[in-house]
């Protein structure tokens, strides 16, 4: 969302909310999907313990990357937004 300031100036604002996305992949397989995700719909659903563990790995390891990846994501959108950005 873009919300103008006073001074000519705009704040840009990103929210997520979400419930990772291994777990949430997984819950969403549709029938006519390809087998391995269906596979994977029906082992989340069936091994007792593996939704969860499915949870842990998006909390430790997916959020932590997606949070690293968006904020780099912002800083180039700032960088090109204030004309400063560096050719590499």
């Amino acid at each position: 969302m873009l919300r103008p300031l006073p001074g000519d100036r705009t704040r840009l604002l990103v929210r997520y909310q979400g419930m990772g996305f291994i777990s949430a992949a997984a819950g969403a397989v549709a029938p006519d999907a390809p087998l391995p995700f269906r596979l994977l719909h029906v082992a989340m659903v069936r091994i007792p313990g593996l939704e969860l563990m499915a949870r842990a790995i998006d909390f430790f390891i997916g959020d932590p990357l997606h949070h690293y990846m968006e904020a780099g994501m912002l800083r180039g959108i700032k960088q090109r937004a204030e004309g400063r950005l560096v050719a590499a």
